[in-house]
């Protein structure tokens, strides 16, 4: 059976219900009528096979019924049926459900079909506020289990999904710690014999906010506890998902000399990566060759590169350490790695066989690397290049992130964005 999904700590927050916020309560929502298609078959070797299903389709016309729909075919385009099914036709969709019943039934019948498995697919309507949308998706090809459950949020502005790093940063110790202490009967036992998750998601609800979690393939449990226990770790994207303002976050009284110190702080988040400290939020860097754009959460962790999410980015997946920081983006034929030192500072990048090692100096900025340059492929005879650029930075802003820096090989600047 095709292995339906590489399980991984995914924290994904969803929509609080919109009623909860006094300034929604003049939003239009969509309301959305089900339709459902489920059918047995059997190949012609008698093995069994089923179909089933469910979609929330939106009622109504307007831009926004426009941009759900849009939303619906995108979720319905990256799930395990379409890639058994193939791309959903042109069409309304309850066309597309028809064509995909169709087309299950021709290849079970035909033998072009895995046969003793279940092909399932929900796209349920969950909660909507006046910016966002989330959907409860349940899908897979299984034999054995069930399928994958999930949330997906996804701006009305643009019908762009959002991936978890655009919503909250949590450390897995802190979710653990929760989940414990929310935890009833049989689930406390469960969770004192595991130290981490295989996946979960964060899910309020009418009641609460709901923690979606598993412990092994096909154990899903969920607990609840209360939204201000995630509310710090929100990104500025996420707040708004949660209909939380920024006067509602938590406020910390820090006196000027503190305030200038976490200015400054090294190795938050994934700032390290960049020579990067303080609050930035993007960054513009016009390198001795070529030009990069990074966006940032207020956590420091790197949401884009040049406008692409990461998952998008490093198309083939994502390590992380515990810390939450990537230590290996895999591409299709290579991969590029990060170490960390004690600080967070980036130490040693492998991309493509190239491999670059960091010196910093006594207040934490890159001051030399070191570089190594296999032989081409195929170059029997060929020798490792090795060279070593000295930096010497020229400028700094007020958070003191270098601004202009050379080396013997040219200048580089760089534009800074911070949060306020």
């Amino acid at each position: 059976m095709k292995k339906i999904f590489l399980f991984s700590i995914v924290i994904l927050a969803s929509i609080l219900i919109a009623c909860k916020n006094s300034a929604m309560q003049n939003v239009e929502f969509v309301e959305f009528t089900t339709y459902e298609k489920e059918v047995a078959v059997e190949s012609p070797d008698g093995a069994p096979a089923g179909i089933l299903l469910r979609l929330d389709i939106p009622n109504g016309e307007g831009m926004k019924v426009a941009i759900i729909d849009s939303i619906i075919r995108s979720i319905i385009a990256q799930s395990e049926v379409a890639n058994e099914l193939g791309t959903p036709k042109e069409g309304c969709l309850k066309d597309i459900c028809d064509d995909y019943v169709d087309r299950f039934q021709k290849g079970i019948a035909g033998d072009e079909l895995t046969a003793n498995c279940e092909y399932h697919l929900e796209v349920l309507h969950g909660y909507q506020n006046a910016e966002y949308i989330c959907f409860h998706v349940a899908d897979g090809v299984f034999g054995n289990g069930g399928p994958m459950e999930r949330e997906m949020v996804a701006r009305l502005s643009d019908g762009q999904i959002l991936e978890q790093e655009n919503i909250i940063c949590i450390p897995e110790n802190v979710l653990m710690n929760l989940t414990k202490k929310y935890a009833q009967g049989e689930q406390k036992e469960t969770l004192d014999n595991i130290e981490s998750f295989m996946s979960g998601e964060l899910v309020p609800d009418e009641k609460g906010c709901k923690f979606h979690y598993a412990t092994s393939m096909h154990l899903f449990d969920a607990v609840y506890f209360p939204l201000d226990d995630i509310k710090q770790y929100l990104t500025e994207e996420g707040r708004k998902v949660f209909s939380i303002s920024k006067g509602d976050a938590p406020t910390e009284t820090k006196s000027e000399e503190a305030k200038e110190e976490a200015k400054a702080e090294l190795g938050k988040g994934e700032l390290g990566i960049f020579d990067l400290r303080g609050p930035v939020k993007k960054c513009t860097w016009n390198y001795l060759e070529g030009k990069g754009t990074y966006t940032f959460d207020e956590n420091g962790f790197w949401q884009t590169i040049d406008g692409k999410s990461l998952k998008k980015y490093y198309d083939a997946g994502i390590d992380r350490d515990k810390a939450k920081r990537i230590i290996v983006g895999h591409f299709e034929f290579y991969e590029t790695s990060y170490e960390y030192n004690a600080e967070g500072l980036k130490v040693r990048s492998i991309s493509d066989g190239v491999t670059s090692e960091f010196t910093y100096d006594k207040d934490g900025y890159v001051a030399k690397e070191h570089v190594s340059v296999p032989p081409d492929m195929g170059d029997e005879e060929g020798e490792i290049e090795e060279y070593t650029l000295i930096y010497t930075i020229l400028e700094k802003d007020k958070y003191g992130n270098w601004t202009k820096r050379k080396c013997d090989k040219g200048t580089e600047t760089r534009t800074i964005e911070y949060y306020q």
